[in-house]
């Protein structure tokens, strides 16, 4: 009985890894993008 590897974001070409942040609290999100976009 053998395992197959599982596809992981790990296993595909860095350009295409999703870049997408998901944040359950608008709030978080919110102070996350005006930290990043104020330095």
């Amino acid at each position: 009985m053998s395992i197959q590897p599982q596809n992981t974001a790990s296993d595909t070409p860095p350009d295409q890894k999703p870049h997408i942040l998901v944040v359950d609290d608008d709030e978080r999100l919110r102070a996350l993008l005006s930290r990043f976009l104020s330095e």
